[in-house]
Protein backbone atom coordinates (compact mmCIF):
# COMPACT_ATOMS: atom_id res chain seq x y z
CA UNK A 1 0.00 0.00 0.00
CA UNK A 2 1.39 3.60 -0.93
CA UNK A 3 3.01 6.10 1.42
CA UNK A 4 1.56 9.87 1.56
CA UNK A 5 1.35 12.89 3.76
CA UNK A 6 -2.09 12.66 3.95
CA UNK A 7 -3.17 16.75 3.96
CA UNK A 8 -5.84 18.58 2.54
CA UNK A 9 -4.47 19.29 -0.97
CA UNK A 10 -3.15 15.65 -1.17
CA UNK A 11 -6.38 13.76 -0.39
CA UNK A 12 -8.04 16.28 -3.45
CA UNK A 13 -5.43 14.67 -5.62
CA UNK A 14 -5.85 11.44 -4.92
CA UNK A 15 -8.16 9.67 -7.86
CA UNK A 16 -11.35 8.18 -6.98
CA UNK A 17 -12.92 5.90 -8.40
CA UNK A 18 -9.22 4.17 -9.24
CA UNK A 19 -9.40 2.73 -12.70
CA UNK A 20 -8.39 -0.46 -11.67
CA UNK A 21 -12.31 -0.83 -9.76
CA UNK A 22 -10.57 -2.02 -7.19
CA UNK A 23 -10.20 0.32 -3.38
CA UNK A 24 -6.61 1.79 -2.67
CA UNK A 25 -5.79 2.46 0.79
CA UNK A 26 -3.19 5.26 1.43
CA UNK A 27 -1.47 5.17 4.40
CA UNK A 28 -0.27 8.21 6.26
CA UNK A 29 3.90 8.92 6.29
CA UNK A 30 3.63 10.59 9.61
CA UNK A 31 0.62 8.22 11.48
CA UNK A 32 1.25 4.80 11.41
CA UNK A 33 -2.34 3.60 11.17
CA UNK A 34 -3.81 6.64 9.82
CA UNK A 35 -4.78 6.84 5.92
CA UNK A 36 -7.20 7.45 3.53
CA UNK A 37 -9.97 4.45 1.50
CA UNK A 38 -10.26 5.19 -1.85
CA UNK A 39 -13.42 3.35 -3.59
CA UNK A 40 -12.96 1.71 -6.58
CA UNK A 41 -16.63 2.25 -8.09
CA UNK A 42 -17.65 5.59 -6.44
CA UNK A 43 -16.17 9.03 -5.90
CA UNK A 44 -15.80 8.50 -2.24
CA UNK A 45 -12.81 8.78 -0.14
CA UNK A 46 -12.60 8.05 3.64
CA UNK A 47 -10.33 8.62 6.66
CA UNK A 48 -9.61 5.10 8.72
CA UNK A 49 -7.57 3.98 11.26
CA UNK A 50 -5.91 0.54 11.36
CA UNK A 51 -4.56 -1.24 14.35
CA UNK A 52 -3.71 -4.54 15.92
CA UNK A 53 -6.50 -5.57 18.55
CA UNK A 54 -5.31 -9.24 20.09
CA UNK A 55 -3.35 -10.00 17.31
CA UNK A 56 -6.76 -9.10 15.00
CA UNK A 57 -6.43 -6.69 12.58
CA UNK A 58 -9.15 -4.06 13.02
CA UNK A 59 -10.33 -1.11 10.86
CA UNK A 60 -12.64 2.31 11.57
CA UNK A 61 -13.81 4.47 9.75
CA UNK A 62 -13.17 8.08 10.71
CA UNK A 63 -15.31 10.20 7.96
CA UNK A 64 -15.76 11.00 4.36
CA UNK A 65 -13.07 13.25 3.56
CA UNK A 66 -15.64 15.57 2.10
CA UNK A 67 -17.50 15.97 5.15
CA UNK A 68 -14.61 16.03 7.75
CA UNK A 69 -11.21 17.55 7.17
CA UNK A 70 -7.72 16.65 7.53
CA UNK A 71 -7.25 17.93 10.73
CA UNK A 72 -9.95 17.02 12.71
CA UNK A 73 -10.11 13.13 11.28
CA UNK A 74 -5.84 12.54 12.46
CA UNK A 75 -7.33 13.83 16.32
CA UNK A 76 -10.16 11.27 16.11
CA UNK A 77 -7.36 8.76 14.89
CA UNK A 78 -5.60 9.25 17.71
CA UNK A 79 -7.48 7.85 20.61
CA UNK A 80 -7.87 5.26 18.51
CA UNK A 81 -4.85 3.80 17.81
CA UNK A 82 -3.96 4.30 21.77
Amino acid sequence: MPTIKVTEKAVEKLRAPDPSGKQILYWDADLRGFGVLCSGVSNKKTYVVQAAVKGVTRRVTIGRCDLISCEKAREKAKPELA
